[in-house]
């Protein structure tokens, strides 16, 4: 097999090298679709990816001149290798999905009993049951809810099974009610669990506090604004309102916009109108780092691309930050200061 078939790298430049997956065939009640037809589409019920296996041991440099990218050697060749535990448990407890191995019913049936809904397969309930893991884990962790980082990250998860849980009728907190069943499922193989299950769970129950006020009064605003939408975009403008005025996650309002099969601008493509008549350039950075919850480099690097686009200057990025910024004659130099970069256009 060629490097079609069988090769993975980073992108380029970046490590590479041949690659080997393991598939489990659950034969013909999933299909009779043969492995030459999923070799060639890579859609199958039948055939079950159970484990990847990647040997890097390139270094994938720019083209050369035929238009072939230049491999060197790796200094420290190495075996990635990952393997999917709960497609293996599925595979040997004859089931149809992840979701229902042992492990995630008796998740699930505890997710249902906290929110107070039925266990009926819902994708919501499949939501919860999954993050109370990712969750409990990073927490054991050491990891809090913060507006950075992989706190941030934590954030997001957290807040996003609440939001679930809310479709499903949750009323008040539920989330942190669901630790005791991961620890009595997981606690054995993870002692960590057990030895900071209060503190998990007082973790959770304080974020699932601070955010049922923001998402209560969000989504009340949301749905005024939805009911006068005309089209299947939700303006920028609102996206910004919401998350500028009452605090409403902008990735939460695009997890809204497609399950209601809307789009709403991505946060780093937001249509939002930042009025900087009163701002230097530090303090919009901070705004765009703050509203569009970035890290430093990363709004640093939009705020620069940003201008660059704007004065007809070569950007090197996958994107460009699209919020209408009102003009301020005092940037260029503080920019130039930032970047070390004149963004004047070429001649």
């Amino acid at each position: 097999m060629g490097k079609d078939d069988n090769y993975w790298n980073t992108g380029q430049p970046g490590p590479g090298g041949p690659c080997s997956e393991i598939y489990y065939d659950r034969g013909e009640n999933y299909g009779d679709d043969t492995w030459g037809d999923y070799a060639e589409t890579r859609e199958s019920a039948r055939f079950l990816e159970v484990w990847n296996l990647v040997f890097p041991q390139f270094d994938r440099q720019d083209l050369d001149a035929n238009g072939q990218p230049v491999l060197k050697d790796l200094p420290f060749k190495n075996i990635d290798t990952g393997m999917g535990l709960e497609r293996v448990s599925a595979v040997l407890q004859h089931v149809h999905s992840n979701y229902e191995i042992d492990l995630f019913q008796n998740l699930l049936k505890a997710s249902a009993e906290a929110i107070g809904c039925a266990n009926d397969d819902a994708p919501s309930l499949k939501v919860v049951a999954d993050h109370i893991r990712s969750c409990s884990f990073l927490i054991a962790d050491g990891v809090l809810p913060s507006n950075e980082g992989r706190g941030y990250v934590l954030r997001r998860i957290i807040r996003r099974a609440c939001r679930h849980g809310n479709k499903l009728g949750a009323r008040g907190t539920f989330f942190h009610k669901i630790v005791a069943a991961l620890v009595a499922e997981m606690g054995d193989a993870f002692p960590e669990l057990k030895q900071q299950q209060a503190h998990i769970e007082r973790v959770l129950k304080t974020e699932e506090e601070q955010f049922a006020k923001t998402l209560e009064q969000g989504l009340k605003i949301l749905e005024q604004d939805l009911a006068e939408l005309q089209g299947s975009v939700i303006p920028g403008n609102v996206v910004f309102k919401l998350y500028d005025t009452y605090g409403f996650p902008v990735d939460l309002t695009n997890d809204i916009a497609r399950e209601r099969e809307l789009t709403a601008p991505l946060r780093r493509e937001a249509d939002a109108v930042i009025d900087t008549s009163n701002l230097n350039v530090h303090q919009l950075r901070r705004r765009i780092i703050t509203e569009f919850t970035m890290d430093h480099a990363t709004g640093l690097s939009l705020l620069f691309e940003s201008f660059a686009y704007k004065r007809g200057v070569p950007a090197e990025a996958d994107f460009v930050f699209d919020a209408r910024v009102l003009p301020n004659p005092h940037w260029d130099p503080e920019l130039r200061s930032l970047t070390g970069t004149n963004l004047e256009p070429s001649p």
